[in-house]
């Protein structure tokens, strides 16, 4: 999905979004098209006109296939150019490589799913680093298209803390329904990593280790 969104804007940007999305389509020899032949002898004022236009049209569209072509080609490694260099247009190599990536990509949001749901921080782990590395996989699930959503990812968190956490997140849901709160994901990270750094100076002035924070920020409650 990252990628996708870079080339569009990068092609948008040059005004030939058409040709990446295949709507852009190749103008058509009005000699062809009705019926005429390349020898066919121009002879009325209508006629020429009506190629010159096409010939203009027919330069614009071969420029803009060319740089679209090769914004593509920048942004893809030699194995997959070779791939696609043989597809016509510019609309044909994106659609290739879009149905190759987004295959891949559901079999790749597949284990980060499961890898994100068996993340657990353990009694005494460090809050922190536990949130940084599910933010990490929720950000790659989010770049191939499959972002849990917001309640999903709240009850991935909650399901991944220690039991010293229970009492905490039960008086932070229940606040959270009297007052008619939605308890979002950020809200829940935000809450839990303040109780942590809390308790954490808490430590430290008594001379403990940060590390005893999670697991003494709730014993006593």
């Amino acid at each position: 999905m990252t990628y996708k969104d870079r080339l569009s804007w990068s092609v948008d940007a040059r005004g030939f979004l058409g040709h990446l999305e295949g709507t852009e389509k190749k103008p058509v020899d009005p000699l062809t098209l009705s019926g005429r032949g390349a020898s066919w002898i121009l002879t009325t004022s209508d006629e020429i006109r009506e190629l010159t236009a096409y010939k203009a049209a027919m330069k614009e569209w071969r420029l803009g296939e060319a740089i679209t072509k090769q914004q593509i080609a920048g942004m893809i490694p030699d194995s997959l150019f070779i791939q696609v260099k043989s597809l016509a247009t510019a609309g044909e190599i994106f659609m290739y490589l879009s149905n190759l990536f987004e295959k891949h990509s559901q079999v790749v949001s597949v284990k980060l799913l499961r890898k994100l749901q068996d993340q657990k921080c353990p009694e005494k782990g460090n809050i922190r680093e536990h949130f940084d590395k599910m933010r990490v996989i929720r950000e790659q699930l989010s770049s191939l298209g499959h972002a849990p959503t917001d309640e999903s990812f709240a009850a991935i968190i909650m399901s991944s803390l220690p039991a010293s956490y229970d009492p905490h997140l039960s008086a932070l849901t229940a606040s959270a329904k009297i007052s008619s709160v939605l308890l979002t994901a950020d809200i829940l990270i935000s809450t839990i990593i303040d109780e942590y750094d809390h308790c954490a100076s808490k430590m430290k002035k008594t001379g403990s280790s940060n590390d005893d924070a999670a697991y003494n920020a709730n014993a006593g409650k």
